[in-house]
């Protein structure tokens, strides 16, 4: 084998290891993890926050009362494990943000 033998043959290596490499990395970060959908999980505990505030009145609302409640009734701990107050609060903003309102009054009024 001459010396320009060789360098072809070193090139056509390296590049199918380049290629190789890189669908390697494509696939590890294409993947898609473990677990429930964050987006769905921000729905369910949306509508779950709707149902518990549907019956509350607004001048006897207390946050924390109102997570209580949720959370003593039958709750799913297995597919909400990062539920607590200030997630819950954090939903409550989102309901503030979906149905256009800027205090609790008119948001128990639009559920």
């Amino acid at each position: 084998m001459t010396n320009d033998e060789l360098q072809i043959w070193m090139l056509v290596a390296f590049i199918i290891s380049l290629f190789f490499s890189f669908y390697k990395v494509y696939i590890m970060f294409n993947k898609p993890g473990l677990g429930i959908d964050t987006t769905t999980q921000k729905n369910e505990l949306v509508d779950i926050i709707s149902k518990a505030l549907k019956g509350v009145d607004a001048k006897y609302y207390i946050a924390s009362e109102v997570y209580e409640k949720i959370v003593n009734e039958d709750f799913d701990w297995k597919r909400h494990s990062n539920f607590n107050l200030n997630r819950f609060n954090q939903t409550i903003n989102t309901l503030f943000i979906i149905h256009k309102v800027d205090t609790i009054e008119q948001l128990l009024e639009e559920l």
